[in-house]
């Protein structure tokens, strides 16, 4: 019996830390919201060779007016990397040319 309530216990804990997790209604980090500003901004992956990192450019892309976030600490002086959430709640990340963003402010 005390088995069977630890493991409900434990099911209980990961299944609310999903849901949280899902939920479209969690805010950014403040000062870490961005805009695009060109008619496409491409999404880039980064493949470090050595200490350089390499950027490639992947098929999607963002539309001016979309708003991104990011922690502000993973940058480099052209990309900067961001997370995006379309209308079903889908999140893609990658880097994103500096050039092609505004940071809005708080």
């Amino acid at each position: 019996m005390k088995k069977t309530i630890i493991l409900f216990s434990f099911l209980f804990a990961i299944c609310y830390t999903l849901n949280a997790q899902r939920r479209p209604s969690r805010t950014p980090l403040p000062g870490c919201q961005f805009m695009v500003v060109t008619e496409k901004a491409y999404f880039y992956n980064a493949d470090h060779i050595g200490t350089r990192a390499r950027f490639v450019q992947r098929k999607g892309y963002l539309v001016m007016d979309d708003m991104v976030w990011t922690a502000c600490k993973y940058s480099d002086r052209e990309y900067v990397y961001v997370e995006f959430r379309n209308q079903k709640g889908q999140v893609t990340k990658g880097f994103i040319k500096r050039e092609n963003l505004e940071m809005m402010a708080d």
